[in-house]
Order: structure tokens, then C-alpha cells, then sequence
């Protein structure tokens, strides 16, 4: 009995929940070296100065500690879309602008560091494109709710700022969240054909695609174009007196 409650202690916990991240830290800078042929459970293990069966103490395989990454990843950048979010609001009651220009602001913000994330944050946005668009299950089916909860929550961000874009009449009503997928469907859709630019040279400016693709959606759906002209004026604006760029930036392997 006393064992076992020792194996639950705080500190116990405290230095397995640190052991698990320096695992997740290492597959991370695996994965940014080598790709994720090179990232197995005895190159791991071995790079850790660990046996494999140390290692399966754990996670149980390669897809766990896939899946564990893309989850972190998806709370980073949730926390990060939260940053960006009090940058608007800050510069807003700095600069007040009428109410359509002010509730796209967000958006457009939101997605304009989305935009920059490959590269700013190219390991990160490398593994949410490879679990995305690789062919295979990387990620055990255990696994998925974890990764539904980090990604819906991600998603619910810019379905917020949806929602109060339509309540204050800057877009026409309709489903918020669906929208936010639609966005971040095509956006990150775009952001992957970048590979492609050295046989269509149009393909590699990604990010003027991905903006095309934001306003052509946004007035879509009822934003007028005076209003979005001038939210888009104001995010440059925002974005050279607080660069978007700035935010999120963790001392955490992250370099290609």
C-alpha cells in the first residue's frame, strides 16, 4: 500500500510528467531532422539513452507519442489564437473602428498567423500536415478523442470570433463552426501546396492564395467589401505596431 502511493505521490508525478515531455521534446527534433521515416521507438530510445522497454513505460508505440505531439501542438496553438485575440483588442481600444471593420479584424488576424505558421513554426506545422494529409492512420483509434478535443478546440476559437462577427452584423447569420472548418480546411489545404511552387511558381506564394481564399469566404458570407478593405488596413496597421510574428515564439526545438 505504501508503495503504491508512492507511485502517485506529487513529485512522482511531477517527474514523470517531465520525463513524458522530454520524450515528446526529442521525437519533435527527430521528426524536424530526419522526417517521420526516422522517428521509430529505438531511435528514440536510443537518443534518449534508454532501452526501448523503458521507453513503452510511457507511451505504448509510435502513434502514441504521435498523437500525444499533434495534441500538444493544437493546444499551442490554441493558446496562440488567444494571443493574437488580445493583440485585436488591445490595438482596437488603441484605434476604435466601426463595428463590421472591428469584428473581421480577428479573423483576419487569426488567420494571417496561421498563415505565417510554416514559417515561423515550421516543425508544428509540418506534423498537423502530416497527420492531415498522409495517407495512412498514424494515430491509434484510441487515440482520436484526444486529438478531436485538442482540434475542436482550436476550431472553436475562430468559430467564437464567427459567431461575433455575424452577431454584429459583419456577416450574414449561418453555422459559425462549420465556417471555421471551411477556413481552416482551405487555408491549410493552400499552405500545403507550397511544395508544388517549383513546377507552378503561383503555387509557392501560399500565403496570397490563403488571403484570397479568406476574403473570397468572408464576402461569401456577407462581409461588405468597404468593411473588409478597411479591416484588412487596420491589420496591417496592428501588425506593424505589434507584429503577429512575435507571438507564440517557445524555446522549444522548432527549426528546419
Amino acid at each position: 500500500m505504501v508503495h503504491k502511493m508512492t507511485e502517485h505521490s506529487p513529485r512522482v508525478r511531477r517527474k514523470r510528467a517531465r520525463r513524458m515531455q522530454n520524450i515528446l521534446d526529442t521525437a519533435m527534433q527527430i521528426l524536424i531532422d530526419g522526417g517521420l521515416d526516422e522517428l521509430t521507438i529505438h531511435r528514440l530510445a536510443d537518443r534518449l539513452d534508454l532501452t526501448p522497454g523503458a521507453l513503452y513505460r510511457y507511451f505504448s508505440s509510435k502513434g502514441d507519442i504521435l498523437a500525444a505531439l499533434e495534441a500538444q501542438v493544437l493546444q499551442e496553438l490554441s493558446e496562440m489564437l488567444g494571443e493574437v485575440q488580445e493583440v485585436c483588442e488591445r490595438y482596437l481600444v488603441k484605434q476604435p473602428a466601426p463595428a463590421h471593420p472591428a469584428a473581421l479584424l480577428p479573423i483576419l488576424a487569426s488567420f494571417s498567423f496561421y498563415i505565417k505558421l510554416p514559417e515561423l513554426l515550421p516543425a508544428r506545422f509540418h506534423l498537423i500536415s502530416l497527420i492531415v494529409g498522409h495517407p495512412l492512420a498514424l494515430v491509434p483509434d484510441e487515440q482520436a478523442p484526444l486529438l478531436m478535443q485538442a482540434a475542436m478546440k482550436m476550431l472553436s476559437h475562430n468559430a467564437r470570433l464567427v459567431g461575433a462577427a455575424q452577431q454584429a452584423g459583419a456577416l450574414q447569420a449561418g453555422p459559425a463552426l462549420e465556417r471555421s472548418v471551411a477556413m481552416w480546411g482551405a487555408v491549410q489545404g493552400v499552405l500545403q501546396l507550397r511544395k508544388l511552387g517549383r513546377h507552378e511558381p503561383f503555387l509557392a506564394d501560399s500565403p496570397r492564395l490563403s488571403r484570397h481564399i479568406i476574403d473570397g469566404l468572408l464576402l461569401g458570407w456577407g462581409a461588405s467589401p468597404s468593411a473588409l478593405v478597411d479591416a484588412q488596413e487596420r491589420l496591417g496597421a496592428l501588425d506593424a505596431a505589434e507584429p503577429l510574428a512575435r507571438i507564440g515564439v517557445r524555446p522549444k526545438p522548432d527549426s528546419t
